[in-house]
């Protein structure tokens, strides 16, 4: 039987670990189990070519299953695959086999094809495709030519699923095709990623954008070492596209242009062209009254006659009047390609004659439009029930039971328990003992507490606390709003002071633009070094500045912080305003949350987080003699994707960013911090080189903080990898381990024993489309805070957790997968129960020592933080080479950006 066995939760209360039980009560998820009875399933490799003949009388064929360019280009060439293999399976001597195949090189069969594994011609007119895909992609075709090869088979399917002692490709891609195979082709068009989007329910958004919602179908292997499955994960997505319209139409809903008019009095500012062009580049676009497509490189700039850049007209390309036509005063828009030669020959169209291609995605990082409403767990909950009918696999249809293939008709549903939230403390008000500390009341349903009337338990001191106004951000010099920006001051800092944070100097003053604070920023730097030359302990005073001011400076004012090491803090105006119309004056909570950050930037602690565990949160009481933990968390931040003028020139991608956070910085074991370190672009995996460095680093610093000891286990916790780059991570972390190494044989005098620490890596991650639900009476909610599922959808080959953290505020709840590389010389697949229940409360406790909040966050924190900073290293990248326009090796740039060795060190200036 294919229904999901009956299983209670642990009947106990509690447990040592601080684990709740929730008596037989399950959670539903969203992923499906299959099976196979099939005793084999072959594999073919499939080529599809159309034939058409050159002036030259030259035949030539090019492929079109190939599954290489963008989706937009990939879909039409897909569709007329799929027609192919629909004409050929329809002959006689094919009707009792099964395809599965979905336009692309790979072909699964049934049976084996002993004689059709040749080429065959087809009459383009045969095929049952539109219109407009003949006329855009067959109008001078002779012939189809497709060619089907054998390409290894699967045998016993059952058997290998069992067998396998890691994630199957093969049997990936067999689940992967039959999940999708049976979805309508006139309603669903298919992605990569398994993507399916529904264009049934296309709306427009404007910006000259439309969203439709998807469904994604993954594959996964459940269970455990002695019985494992093949499953398939259903979620509901949303998909933003660029509308099938002229280009020019485009443009104009973008940047709110009345029209065409309109548009052509902006044809002399080079910077709005500037922003055009970056808009269009990389579209895919068709050109009228031709079946020609191309993706745009740019648009045609070229020289007036005092020299000055400027964008051309179609008229200034063409060599004749005839050759004008209709489209004089557009646009010239450059095609580019390159030749087998490696030369890149380019092609001039007027603006006028494009046309957006349908099915063309629009990068993240064009989606100006308003995000999508986030979905509630109900509403996705039975939208992935729908979904299963929607693409054809809530019952037996013909291609699964041609494969002999069942899919589950109810979704796993899995026992969880609930940890319990570690303690909090707060420092006691002013009436209390120096020291004192007092508990903190946490909500047990949401996990919420309220330290916003406690003070700080280690306030910070700020020898000159400095507040800009930004004139232009507050109604354009505003005397009423500026008013109102210099009350909220005088609430902030009331608001510090009561929170125990010392206040040496202060000054409000009022600035016009960046370009002034980075001269105030200046003479303060000048002024701080002058005072830490005269201090016999050489230690700099603590400079703070806080910046009322728009969200587009945010990332200038970052850089300007590297540059001068001094802390700031960024409030909008929006904010600012708010805070004021309640007129509940210091006590604010908004402002406190503001506050909170404040101290955390500056190196303070605002609450003591005590977890039950004798790991790292217990080592914050028991000191010296608390086991040594360094727990590290590293993820990488990438560029965006290289546009087609870059790819044509062979142009190196920017670097990424790898962030990086630890305890090692800090005496206290649960206060996490770190730096960024930039790498080449576009790689999720950290290089060797760097990871001995950090490691070597990292132990070094926790040596010096920690009281003369060594970690005696090193917790590695991963954000960022797919399952394939699993055995990267743990060759990072062995680099890393190097690095150790070679601090600890540095010491003097040497170890009287080896240095070897417990060693524990854990790839945490929320790429996944694995959703947790709380059925109750009908209707679907999202798992309290503190949920853990650590059996029936994890995976047999490595010791795995779900952990939902948080509560979600809105939409619906995604948990942390938590998946156990190594753990000293324990066997994965035998990991000893007690240990993973360690690890699970060890990591959601973590996600309480966020600190600049009142509740947890849905990550550790060591992820949240190395995440952060990441972030942060790829935009200070990004604004300091707009200032410079230079591009900078690897070393420069770290040497520019990097915070080690700045007063920046050693503390959460991200918070």
């Amino acid at each position: 039987s294919m229904a999901s066995p009956s299983i209670r939760s642990p009947s106990q209360i509690n447990d040592a670990m601080g684990r709740l039980s929730v008596s037989n009560r399950l959670l539903t998820s969203n992923i499906y189990k299959t099976r196979t009875h099939t005793n084999e399933v072959f594999r073919y490799s499939v080529t599809v070519e159309k034939a058409f003949t050159k002036n030259n009388n030259q035949s030539v064929h090019v492929e079109i299953s190939r599954s290489g360019g963008q989706d937009a280009t990939r879909v039409p060439r897909s569709r007329i695959c799929k027609a192919v293999m629909q004409l050929l399976s329809s002959e006689p001597s094919l009707s009792d086999f099964f395809f599965l195949y979905e336009g692309c090189e790979v072909m699964l069969s049934n049976a084996e094809l002993t004689e059709f594994a040749v080429k065959k011609k087809i009459d383009p007119a045969h095929l049952k495709i539109s219109d407009e895909d003949r006329r855009m992609h067959l109008k001078d075709a002779d012939y189809i030519e497709i060619k089907i090869a054998p390409d290894g088979g699967l045998v016993d399917i059952t058997a290998a699923v069992q067998a396998s002692t890691e994630e199957d490709p093969h049997l990936a891609t067999f689940y992967a095709m039959i999940s999708r195979a049976f979805a309508p082709t006139g309603t669903f068009v298919g992605f990569r990623g398994g993507r399916l989007f529904d264009q049934r329910t296309l709306e427009d958004i404007k910006f000259g954008h439309q969203r439709c919602t998807g469904i994604v179908a993954g594959v996964r292997t459940i269970g455990d070492a002695n019985k494992k499955f093949m499953a398939i994960d259903i979620d509901v997505t949303q998909g933003t596209f660029y509308k099938p319209q002229p280009v020019i139409a485009s443009i104009c809903e973008r940047f709110g242009i009345r029209n065409l008019d309109s548009l052509k009095e902006r044809y002399g500012n080079t910077d709005a062209m500037r922003t055009y062009e970056i808009y269009v580049r990389d579209m895919v676009v068709t050109v009228e009254e031709s079946d020609r497509v191309f993706t745009i490189c740019g648009l045609k700039w070229g020289e007036d006659n005092e020299g000055k850049r400027r964008v051309l007209l179609w008229q200034d390309v063409c060599d004749s009047a005839a050759q004008v036509g209709k489209y004089e005063g557009s646009l010239v828009v450059v095609e580019e390609m390159k030749m087998k030669d490696g030369r890149i020959v380019t092609h001039n169209h007027p603006l006028a004659a494009l046309h957006v291609l349908p099915h063309t995605r629009v990068p993240k990082e064009k989606q100006e439009a308003e995000k999508p409403r986030p979905i509630d767990p109900d509403t996705r909950f039975r939208a992935i029930n729908k979904a299963r009918s929607d693409i054809g696999i809530d019952h037996q249809n013909e291609i699964l039971k041609g494969f002999a293939t069942e899919i589950c008709p109810v979704p796993e549903k899995v026992p969880y328990v609930r940890l319990e939230a570690p303690e909090m403390f707060a420092a006691r008000s002013e009436r209390g003992r120096e020291g004192e500390k007092k508990r903190l009341a946490v909500d047990e349903e949401k996990r919420k507490w309220n330290s916003s009337s406690d003070r700080f338990v280690k306030p910070v001191s700020i020898a000159y606390l400095n507040i800009f106004c930004d004139m232009q951000s507050f109604g354009n010099n505003n005397p009423a709003q500026i008013d109102m920006a210099y009350n909220f001051c005088s609430w902030y800092i009331d608001a510090c002071k009561m929170k125990g944070i010392e206040i040496s100097g202060e000054d409000k003053s009022l600035v016009n633009g960046l370009t002034n604070l980075e001269h105030k920023m200046s003479d303060f730097k000048k002024e701080r070094d002058f005072e830490t030359a005269r201090r016999p302990d050489g230690v700099a005073p603590l400079i703070f500045m806080l910046y009322l001011g728009d969200r587009g400076h945010h990332d200038d004012l970052k850089l300007l912080e590297r540059r001068y090491e001094i802390l700031t803090q960024h409030v909008e105006p929006a904010t600012v305003i708010k805070i004021m119309k309640k007129g509940k004056g210091p006590r604010d909570y908004t402002l406190h949350n503001i506050v909170q950050k404040t101290n955390e930037k500056c190196g303070g602690r605002n609450v003591e987080v005590v977890g039950k565990e004798s790991t790292v949160l217990a080592a914050a009481s028991n000191g010296k003699n608390a086991p040594a933990t360094l727990v590290i968390g590293v993820d990488v931040a990438h560029p965006p994707p290289m546009n087609r003028y870059q790819k044509m020139r062979g142009m190196e991608p920017d670097p990424s960013m790898i962030g990086i956070s630890s305890n090692a910085l800090s005496a206290n074991p649960m206060s996490f911090c770190g730096d960024y370190v930039p790498t080449v672009g576009r790689r999720e995996y950290v290089p060797d080189d760097i990871m001995e460095k950090q490691g070597k680093y990292l132990v070094e610093m926790f040596y010096k903080n920690h009281h003369g000891r060594l970690p005696e286990r090193i917790i590695y916790y991963r954000d960022g990898v797919d399952k394939g780059q699993y055995p990267r991570v743990t060759d990072e972390f062995d680099a890393l381990m190097d690095g150790a190494k070679q601090f600890v044989n540095s010491l003097v005098p040497p170890r009287s024993s080896p240095f070897a620490p417990r060693e524990t890596v854990v790839v945490c991650t929320k790429r996944h489309n694995a959703r947790l639900f709380d059925v109750q009476r009908d209707r679907a909610y999202n798992p309290k805070a503190g949920t853990i599922v650590d059996t029936i959808i994890v995976s047999p080959y490595s010791p795995e957790f779900y952990l939902q953290a948080a509560t979600a505020i809105i939409g619906t709840a995604k948990p942390l997968m938590c998946t156990v590389l190594k753990d000293g010389d324990r066997e994965m697949m035998m990991y000893p129960r007690e240990d993973l229940k360690e690890l699970e409360t060890l990591t959601h406790n973590l996600c309480y020592t966020h600190e600049i909040c009142d509740s947890p966050v849905s990550l550790p924190e060591p992820v949240y933080n190395a995440h952060e900073n990441a972030k942060r290293g790829m935009n200070n990248l990004k604004t300091d080479r707009q200032a410079i326009n230079q591009r900078l090796s690897l070393d420069e740039i770290n040497e520019r950006l990097s915070t080690r060795g700045t007063l920046l060190e050693g503390i959460k200036y991200n918070a």
